[in-house]
């Protein structure tokens, strides 16, 4: 669920910059845009989480949503590969 969930969000944002949908994924924006976050909390990785003990994650997955100012990207760039800030 958190997967079609986060993809539905960033397809939807590709779609209102006038990228074409292929095949179902329409249907799977559709059915996921509007959803809360939380939903992901009754799915079967929520589930695998609390049974082994981490639902500590779980949480914290839950809290940190759209709470970064700045988007980061990989720069292959130099001799080494440096994570930065995104133009």
């Amino acid at each position: 669920e958190e997967d079609q969930l986060c993809c539905a969000r960033m397809a939807e944002i590709l779609l209102e910059d006038g990228f074409e949908p292929v095949n179902s994924t329409r249907e799977v924006v559709e059915r996921w845009k509007d959803r809360p976050v939380d939903a992901i909390a009754a799915g079967k990785s929520a589930s695998y989480l609390r049974r082994s003990g981490q639902a500590d994650d779980l949480d914290f997955i839950l809290d940190h949503v759209d709470d970064l100012e700045t988007a980061y990207a990989l720069d292959p760039g130099g001799p080494w590969v440096e994570i930065v800030a995104a133009p």
